[in-house]
């Protein structure tokens, strides 16, 4: 059966769902604990470098750039594109850094989400209904949802970027101060 709390042992990187987590063993495998009604906590065999988690379905990063996903499809969420990745980022859809610092995302795209735009980034941002990517200018650049507040990025440069749902933050550059925007805010 799936194990209820972390089984023993070394890690290295840890991602949460909702009901369950997955973590990263010091020997590159990936084991996950909690609910697993959608196999959402069976990760499949295999060498990884990093483990990514939302709602009810992981995907992690294997050594050789490829990624897989396990647990509830919904929109073709866990249909990974083929191709190299260096970092990976969930929401209700996902998103993938390529070697080249481009970005390809799969799953819900009915707002235009998952429809990256080209260019060149540093890191990106998977939410709900809108996805963001850190530029290499240190700018913030939002697709998705017309309707929504993730789309009204506060001004300035910024080092850093992480979403959840509806909700988008950043690290801004010139006072390393933390700047939120989107609908659940506080």
């Amino acid at each position: 059966g799936v194990p209820t709390s972390p089984p023993e042992g070394r890690y290295t990187d840890v991602a949460a769902g909702n009901s369950h987590t997955c973590a990263l063993r010091s020997d590159h495998s990936v084991v996950c604990w909690g609910d697993d009604d959608y196999g959402q906590s069976s990760p499949p065999d295999g060498v990884f470098e990093a483990v990514a988690a939302h709602g009810l379905y992981n995907c992690a990063l294997g050594l050789d750039g490829s990624a897989v996903c396990w647990g509830l499809d919904q929109s073709g969420n866990t249909s990974v594109p083929t191709g190299a990745f260096t970092a990976l980022s969930l929401g209700a859809h996902a998103c993938g850094m390529r070697p080249d610092g481009t970005i390809s995302c799969w799953g819900n795209d009915d707002h235009g989400q998952a429809s990256a735009p080209p260019g060149r980034y540093a890191a990106v941002a998977a939410g709900y209904l809108v996805s963001c990517a850190l530029g290499l200018d240190h700018r913030i650049s939002c697709w998705g949802d017309p309707s929504s507040p993730e789309l009204e990025v506060p001004a300035g440069r910024y080092e850093a970027l992480a979403s959840y749902g509806d909700s988008m933050c950043a690290i801004r550059e010139d006072d390393l101060r933390i700047r939120c925007w989107g609908r659940f805010v506080r």
